[in-house]
Formats: C-alpha cells, structure tokens, sequence
C-alpha cells in the first residue's frame, strides 16, 4: 500500500472520525459505549442487525437524571457541503421550537419533562430537511435521511432498554427502589460543511449565483425538524407491544404486580408511550460539524439542567389536567 492510499482508506471508513469523537466526549467526563446495536424488522419481516457509531451516558445524580447522546458520524472528504432548507415559518408558528431532547420515564419513580427545554436554540438554525454536495459536484440527498433514520430507530430501542430495566429493578430490589428517569438526544456529527439556504432566496438568485455562499449561510451545527413517518409509526407501536404488552409482562411473572408499581411510578401510561415513541419523538436532530462538537456538547449538559424532574404527585396533577 502506498504511503497516501493508507490514510485515504482510514479516512474514509470513518474509525479515525468515531475515535475522535469519542475522546471529545471522554474529556468532558461522559461514559463511551463504541457502537450502540439494535434489531431492526426489514420489508420481508426479517430482524437485521443495525447500529450507530456512539453513545454516551452521563448520570448526573443531583438532578435524578439518566442523559445520553446518540451519535451517528459520518466522514466526508474535504470540500463536502451538507446544504439544508431553512424554517421559514413566520409568526405564529416559530414562536414555539421544540425540544430536541427525548424523555423517557415509564415506570420511573419520577418523570421528566421536556417542555421547559423549549426555545433553547434559535430559528436561523432551524432546518427541516437537506443533502450533501460533494466538492466533484455529485449530489446525496440520502446521507442525511439515512443518518436520522439510524439514530431515530436506534432512540426507540433504546428508550424500550431503559424501560425494561426499570421493570426488572422493580421486580428484583422492590417497586419503592429509585428509578431515574432518562433523556436523550441524537447528533449527527460530520466533517462535511454545514450551510443553509439564505431565506427568500428566488429562483433567479440562485441561477445567478457564483458560489455557493451567494446563496447560503454557514452555519457551526442545525437543528434538523424531522417527526416520524408513517413507516416509523408503524414499526414502534409493534416493537412497545412486542417488548411491553401484558404477554410479556406476564412472561416476566410482572402482570400481578403492576398495581403496586403504577402506585410507586410517576408515569404509568402505556399508551402515552406508544404515543411518545411513535408519533411524537425524536422530532428534532442535532447535526453538528465537527470541529465545533466540544462546544456544542457543552450546551447540551447545560442545556438539560433545564429539564424539569418532576415527583409522582406533579405527574399526576399534570396528567389530571390533560
């Protein structure tokens, strides 16, 4: 092998990217499982195994919080351009942006909220979908997608693990045992360039742009809007019951204790799950370039400090007023 193509085929297998990655993720103090697998059924009914790059756990105690990032990486030769569309909604619909935290909390001994992590980010990074340019002119509509879609079904499985461990802490030590709550977030983290289209952009500005930042705006990370599609839907609510419906409970000798650990959880609904990791999350994704990842994971543990941890007679006060 020549003294180049080496480096050439590393590079691009992506291992020196994940490596990297990783040891910004060590540095800031959170614990590292390389390669983060799940089972996933394809269109023949097969289970395939699937997995993301990373996922790191931070259990921050004093707050009664399981936090963990998600984190798919994606190496791209020098020169790549990942271009999105921005959030163009105007007054009243981009006062609001969503969480791009995820909560998980069945049969927790409390319950997280996300609702007081709101706002946190602001419209100019707001993206709703987008592809890679190459520097050669080739165009990839698929990388992004691909990458949410392995992050989102990968935040599904993980959210049924920690609901199962919740049952067999229960089951095992007692339902008053603690039961922390988790949270998670899900990053693309890339080496591309991160643009997006400058809004109101015309048809005609772009046939007279020179260069591509005639027409974009550089940006260090995006918050991509991406709710579940129909496919996603469907696929969740079959693998919650699969993993949570009442033959499994009572495989697990759980079905005739499941009153006295709704008493002792916050959130009990099964359905309000289903709802959650099917329809509702993850909606949000964080793409980040990666030489700005130190910084934005910073933001991101400060950034849940404002999650709301709320004990089982809150729940239920906010659950009766719903």
């Amino acid at each position: 092998m020549s003294d180049k193509s080496w480096k050439k085929a590393l590079m691009s297998s992506g291992l020196p990217l994940e490596h990297s990655v990783a040891g910004v993720l060590k540095r800031l103090g959170l614990g590292m499982h390389v390669e983060y697998a799940y089972l996933r059924r394809n269109e023949h009914g097969q289970d395939i195994k699937f997995s993301i790059d990373l996922r790191a756990i931070h259990r921050d105690e004093e707050q009664g919080l399981l936090l963990s990032l998600l984190i798919e990486c994606k190496y791209c030769a020098r020169g790549t351009q990942w271009v999105f569309v921005p959030d163009e909604s105007e007054a009243p619909f981009n006062e609001m942006r969503r969480s791009y935290f995820s909560g998980t909390d069945l049969y927790a001994t409390n319950s997280v909220s996300t609702l007081t992590t709101m706002n946190q980010y602001n419209q100019d990074v707001t993206v709703l979908r987008g592809l890679q340019i190459a520097e050669h002119g080739n165009v990839s509509p698929g990388t992004v997608a691909e990458a949410i879609a392995q992050l989102r079904y990968a935040s599904l499985e993980q959210s049924l693990e920690w609901t199962g461990y919740h049952l067999t802490t229960a089951k095992l030590f007692g339902p008053g045992t603690l039961r922390i709550p988790g949270a998670s977030v899900c990053i693309v983290v890339t080496t591309a360039d991160l643009c997006v289209l400058k809004p109101h952009t015309t048809l005609e500005a772009f046939e007279d742009a020179q260069t591509l930042e005639d027409v974009t705006t550089p940006q260090p990370f995006v918050f991509l809007e991406a709710p579940p599609d129909a496919s996603f839907v469907r696929h969740a609510a079959r693998r919650i019951r699969e993993e949570l419906g009442e033959p499994q409970l009572r495989e697990q000798g759980l079905v005739d204790h499941l009153d006295t650990l709704n008493a002792a959880s916050a959130a009990t609904s099964l359905n309000d799950f289903i709802l959650n990791h099917s329809r509702l999350e993850p909606a949000v994704f964080l793409i980040v370039q990666y030489g700005h990842l130190e910084a934005v994971i910073s933001k991101i543990l400060s950034d849940a400090q404002a999650l709301a941890i709320l004990d089982q007679e809150a729940t239920r006060r906010i659950n009766n007023r719903t």
